[in-house]
């Protein structure tokens, strides 16, 4: 899934609902495991806001 993000060519047979869960997840292990300071959330949420609005 990360790969056809980078090579829009890819395909992968993942359902969407698989993809939400595998998104919320992710967000997760991010949140609880890194104990972020507030200027690096920012900056993680914002690096991700760039990144999902490419073409």
């Amino acid at each position: 899934m990360i790969l056809s993000t980078i090579d829009p060519s890819l395909d992968y047979a993942i359902s969407q609902e698989m993809i939400g869960r595998i998104q919320a997840a992710t967000v997760q292990k991010v949140f609880t495991d890194e104990a972020l300071a507030d200027a690096e959330l920012e900056a993680l949420l914002t690096e991700a806001a760039q990144l999902a609005s490419r073409d």
